[in-house]
């Protein structure tokens, strides 16, 4: 059962995440930050110096998951 998943990528100077979900039947909030932060380390090993986050300015889960706000 697929209970999670995050699309990352890297250009070799920097990593991006661009879409991160977890099952809202069963919320998981730690399982989403393990995710997070295992993404963050792979950008890590890869040498990245940024790391890139895309957000929806109306997804307000997402927002509120990140300690973020719209921004207008």
């Amino acid at each position: 059962m697929l209970v999670g998943t995050v699309i990352v990528g890297d250009d070799g100077h920097r990593g991006g995440a661009y879409f991160l979900a977890v099952d809202q039947v069963e919320p998981r909030t730690e399982l989403g930050q393990e995710m997070v932060s295992d993404a963050e380390n792979w950008f890590r090993e890869l040498g990245a110096v940024k790391i890139l986050l895309t957000v929806g300015s109306t997804n307000a889960v997402a927002l509120g998951f990140y300690g973020l706000h719209a921004v207008s």
